[in-house]
């Protein structure tokens, strides 16, 4: 299958008359100030309801499904990926970075619009889950990395960050078979 190529002209429908935004795929969205996006996440981090960042990152993985024909996995890896960081960066949440370990991924949001480490987890554990059609865990690292791990094994590694683990160490920890 050919990689997918973003192209960003008309992402966006803007109906002034109607006062709507909606992306070239039909989703209702809502143009913001990072100030109030800010807000709006420490609010939800204070109460432990994450739910509308899974949900925002739900949405961007079925932004991502749609452009890669609904299956993301007849794609190339590095074009769903792609494919992710063009639409994380087109709904101004930040850019996508991806590390590769040997088998291991780590992703990262650079000049992220949002500030919290809670959030941005719950935000690409959806994102990602989206796109892998199962669940996974994103384990917060002393790098400012998240590494994608398997949610059975999540606790364990968490426990590894909590000590201020770097992706290289929690990798190396892990394991050969997973860093080859």
């Amino acid at each position: 299958m050919d990689a997918p190529r973003f192209d960003p002209a008309g992402y966006y429908e803007l109906d002034v008359a109607k006062g709507t935004v909606r992306t070239r795929g039909g989703t209702r969205v809502i143009v913001m100030s990072d100030n109030v996006a800010t807000a709006l996440v420490s609010a939800a981090v204070r109460s432990g309801d994450l739910a509308g960042l899974r949900a925002l990152g739900t949405q961007l993985g079925d932004e991502v499904r749609a452009a890669l024909d609904g299956d993301p996995k007849r794609a190339e890896p590095s074009a769903v990926l792609g494919e992710a960081a063009a639409v994380l960066g087109t709904f101004g949440l930040g850019t996508f970075k991806i590390d590769r370990w040997g088998d291991a991924l780590a992703v990262r949001l650079e000049d992220a619009a949002i500030d919290d480490i809670a959030a941005t987890e719950a935000l690409l554990e959806a994102l990602l889950e989206s796109l892998a059609g199962r669940a996974v865990a994103c384990i917060p690292s002393a790098d400012g990395s998240f590494l994608v791990v398997d949610p059975s094994i999540a606790d364990v590694v968490r426990g590894w960050a909590a000590g201020g683990a770097s992706v290289a160490t929690m990798v190396g920890r892990l394991g050969p078979e997973v860093a080859s």
